[in-house]
């Protein structure tokens, strides 16, 4: 059984974490610029999807500032789904949906399952019914292509989406370039943790080929600060 404690991040927003998540000294800092400038950019109504859940702690922030089943999640790694049903869970938080893929600019096409709206699924993937692990780890884009999916932002099955965030350890070009026709047609504003080191050794790109590729598309970049990664904020030009 999992024990639950009372964490108050960034000393703003009261959550319920795990105790081996919730004890870490990180929630009095973590990531101050970025959540706050989240904040502020989301409002009640809008959708969001996060690309890179993770174990779930900083979504089910993102979670509780719009209505619920507003939030969509994207998490490739399985042992990461029973700690995100979890934290949901004890915070009375619902996503809209769930996906347990990595995001790409290919889509394999044996996967349709992901990607058209009339093929009925439970809600939560299988692997969230599993024990939790404390110990759990990242997946990269190409890292285990014949167990977990890659899929094109454009080609998932996704309502009007007003906020992306991002913090998938190098892939951000990609997912990005998979995703044209949602930046252009619904305009929403962009975070994007980026992960230079991951995003060079993985894939040969660095920030500025992501900067310039948004700025393609019709998009202003600004910087917002440097912790353990860089964070950026695209936001679409008037």
């Amino acid at each position: 059984m999992t024990e639950f404690i009372d964490v108050n991040v960034n000393d703003k927003w009261p959550m319920k974490f795990p105790r081996h998540i919730g004890e870490l000294p990180m929630w009095k800092f973590w990531e101050k610029e970025r959540m706050a400038a989240m904040y502020h950019a989301i409002r009640p109504d809008d959708v969001i999807l996060d690309i890179g859940t993770c174990n779930g702690d900083m979504s089910a922030v993102f979670a509780s500032w719009v209505k619920p089943a507003q939030i969509i999640l994207v998490e490739p790694s399985p042992d990461f789904w029973p700690l995100i049903k979890a934290i949901f869970d004890e915070n009375g938080l619902k996503p809209l949906d769930c996906y347990q893929v990595v995001v790409g600019d290919k889509t394999d096409p044996s996967f349709d399952y992901y990607i058209h709206g009339d093929i009925e699924r439970e809600l939560w993937p299988k692997d969230s019914e599993n024990e939790i692990k404390l110990e759990t780890g990242f997946m990269h884009l190409n890292e285990h292509p014949d167990s977990i999916p890659a899929v094109r932002i454009d080609e998932m099955y996704l309502p009007k989406i007003d906020i992306i965030t991002m913090d998938i350890e190098g892939s951000e070009y990609e997912a990005l370039a998979g995703a044209e026709e949602v930046l252009l047609k619904d305009r929403p504003i962009v975070f994007v943790s980026i992960h230079p080191e991951f995003m060079w050794r993985e894939h040969h790109h660095s920030p500025d080929d992501l900067i310039h590729m948004m700025q393609k598309f019709g998009y202003d970049a600004t910087y917002l600060a440097f912790d353990h990664e860089q964070h950026w904020i695209f936001k679409p030009k008037p």
